[in-house]
Formats: structure tokens, C-alpha cells, sequence
């Protein structure tokens, strides 16, 4: 292998090593940050910044310094908390099994009308997220983890191009011609 190609590979290891945590990254900030937060924008107006502020206060520091953690030491964050001691492993699953169900559905649901849009299958959210949990947990029993991987690292980088051929669409479109004047609803 010449020295050219093996700087190549070299590089296309790296990449794809800060790819995954950088997808991670972005599926953490997606559902809720991009489609309820600019939703529920569109629908309270000001009303609810306080709750955005509060809420990316607390979240900052843990997806800022986790994965600064997880490349710096090579483990993973759950071995770190072991190392601190039971009281942070016994606060790492109180907060995971009190938000695992809501994240988990959310996350499904808007899969499911992505997969509905994308195929153009009618089936009801709940048979798309059925389908969806699924074929996850059938790759995950069948030990098939890098497959699964795989295929959320292709799905989120569809879903970026995505975001930006409709940033690059709506920035051509111009200036909306009409403008409904908007109330916030009481909260």
C-alpha cells in the first residue's frame, strides 16, 4: 500500500471515528431542539423562552464535557460514573429510567412519519413505530449492534442534507408574500 493511500485511510479512519459522536451530537439536538422547539415557537411566541433557557443551562455541560470525557480517558461515560461511585451510577439511572419512555416515544413517533412520508405507505404512527422497534430490536438481539449503528449513522446524515436543501430551498423562496398576523395562545 503506498504511503498516499495509507494517509488517505488514515484520515477516513479519523473522520469516520469524530463522525459518530458528531451524530450522536446532532440526534441529541434533534427531535425536540429543531421540530418541538421551533414548533412550540411558532405557537407560544416568547412565552415559553424561560423554559428553553432553563433547559439548555442544565443540558450544556453534560453534552459539552461527556464526549470531552469519553475521547479523552477512551471510556465510557458510564465507567466514569462507576469510578465515581454507586450514588452517581444509582442518579444515572433514576434520570435515564424518568425520561426514557418519553424520549423513546418521541423519537419513534416522528420516525414513524418520517417513514410514512418516505415511503408513502399509510399505515398509523403506531404500525410505523411497531415496524420501526421492531426491526431495532431484532438487529439488537441478533447481535447485529454495528449494523444498527450503521444505519442510524446513514439515516442522520440523510436527515442533515436534508436539513440543508430545505435551509438553501426556503432562502431562495424569499421573503413569505403573505404574513398572518400570529396571537400566542395562553399557556
Amino acid at each position: 500500500m503506498s504511503s498516499k493511500s495509507k494517509i488517505q485511510n488514515s484520515n477516513w479512519q479519523r473522520i469516520k471515528k469524530s463522525l459518530g459522536p458528531g451524530l450522536l451530537m446532532a440526534a441529541a439536538i434533534g427531535v425536540s431542539h429543531l421540530v418541538q422547539s421551533t414548533r412550540a415557537g411558532a405557537t407560544y411566541g416568547f412565552a415559553l423562552v424561560w423554559a428553553v433557557v432553563l433547559a439548555n443551562f442544565f443540558k450544556y455541560p453534560f453534552l459539552e464535557f461527556g464526549p470531552r470525557y469519553a475521547i479523552a480517558t477512551g471510556e465510557s461515560m458510564i465507567e466514569g460514573y462507576k469510578r465515581l461511585g454507586s450514588w452517581a451510577i444509582g442518579i444515572f439511572v433514576i434520570f435515564t429510567i424518568a425520561t426514557m419512555f418519553a424520549v423513546q416515544a418521541a423519537v419513534t413517533i416522528v420516525s414513524a412519519n418520517l417513514a410514512a412520508e418516505l415511503t408513502g405507505i399509510a399505515l398509523s404512527p403506531l404500525g410505523w413505530s411497531a415496524i420501526i422497534l421492531g426491526i431495532c430490536i431484532l438487529l439488537l438481539l441478533s447481535g447485529q449492534y454495528s449494523a444498527l449503528d450503521g444505519a442510524i449513522k446513514l439515516i442522520m446524515a440523510v436527515l442533515a442534507v436534508s436539513t440543508v436543501v430545505a435551509l438553501v430551498a426556503a432562502l431562495l423562496q424569499g421573503e413569505a408574500k403573505t404574513l398572518v398576523a400570529a396571537t400566542a395562545p395562553s399557556i
